[in-house]
């Protein structure tokens, strides 16, 4: 990686610029090298976790052709109005930059209301000759197969084979940016990070950013900061009933630890009234935890227990 933004966060001064810089599986390298040769890009369905690069991708990917994009987070703006007023608009004018197609770049995709899609069916044909389409999301299902018939699709998903390779991509790019920012740390600590929050490869920034500035260094102690990090996050999704967020919070917190740490902080998070009837729940499943053969499990029950008990501050 040679570029480095001017942003003062790291996850946008050390985004990818370019192929060259993007971590992904050999599948979508592969991709890449052909639309080097080609100088053109297709429809595309990118899907898979949060914060594995889809968004950097298509990015790296209007850069690399040198074209005009537009960029349209679809959790704001997801209405058919703003697909008429916005994307058609776009793709249906010739760029003045250059004599390449355009990209249209929509992120959260399945968050755009079913009118939206269907627009969108009509429109990805008429504009064929001037616009290409770059579709993201972490959720394929709420997707309307017409719209993916019309794409080639990549999964951003990591299967077991592939997951020592990216790992050590991740600690060599992780490695770059500590050293760049002149902040020490301990090689076999931050593989274990790393790892412990694979693949999610922004919130592993983010947490470095976060806690270097606070600690000067990256230290054994990063990982208390996480689950302190990972429970607010958890308590937000959990205040907004928001089940499959907090399964998937749920799924990066050590259990062993969570039911003392959300006991000591519960006047953080818990009216005063309430308080008695979740330190129920929570003795009741710190006890259960020593014998469940399936902890995490055994944590979501509790989560939901007090989903439908607290009230929160």
């Amino acid at each position: 990686m040679k570029k480095i933004g001017k942003s003062s966060l790291w996850v946008e001064k050390y985004r990818p610029q370019n192929f060259d810089d993007i971590i992904a599986p050999d599948s979508l390298h592969s991709f890449f090298e052909n639309v080097k040769k080609d100088g053109e890009v297709p429809n595309l369905l990118f899907d898979g976790p949060a914060g594995t690069g889809k968004t950097s991708v298509a990015f790296a990917l209007a850069k690399e052709l040198d074209t005009s994009y537009l960029y349209l987070n679809a959790s704001i703006d997801n209405s058919i109005n703003d697909v008429r007023e916005k994307v058609q608009s776009f793709a249906t004018t010739k760029s003045l930059l250059s004599n390449s197609k355009k990209i249209a770049i929509l992120d959260e995709f399945d968050r755009l209301t079913g009118n939206a899609m269907d627009a969108l069916k009509t429109l990805i044909e008429e504009t064929e000759s001037n616009c290409r389409y770059i579709f993201i999301t972490n959720n394929v299902q709420k997707i309307i197969p017409p719209l993916i018939s019309r794409c080639q699709q990549f999964s951003f998903a990591v299967n077991e084979s592939g997951k020592k390779e990216l790992i050590l991509q991740y600690f060599k790019r992780c490695k770059y940016i500590l050293e760049n920012e002149n902040v020490s740390y301990d090689k076999t600590i931050l593989a274990k990070f790393i790892n412990e929050l694979f693949p999610d490869m922004r919130k592993i920034i983010n947490e470095l950013q976060k806690f270097s500035k606070s600690h000067g260094e990256v230290t054994q102690d990063i990982f208390n900061f996480l689950d302190d990090a990972i429970i607010k996050d958890l308590v937000n999704e959990m205040k907004r009933m928001k089940f499959d967020n907090v399964r998937k919070l749920a799924s990066g917190i050590d259990s062993s630890s969570f039911y003392s740490s959300f006991y000591n902080d519960i006047k953080e998070y818990i009216k005063n009234e309430s308080i008695p009837d979740i330190i129920l729940i929570l003795g009741e499943f710190a006890f259960r935890d020593g014998m469940m053969v399936d902890k995490e499990l055994n944590l979501v029950s509790c989560l939901i227990e007090i989903m439908k008990n607290a009230k929160w501050k």
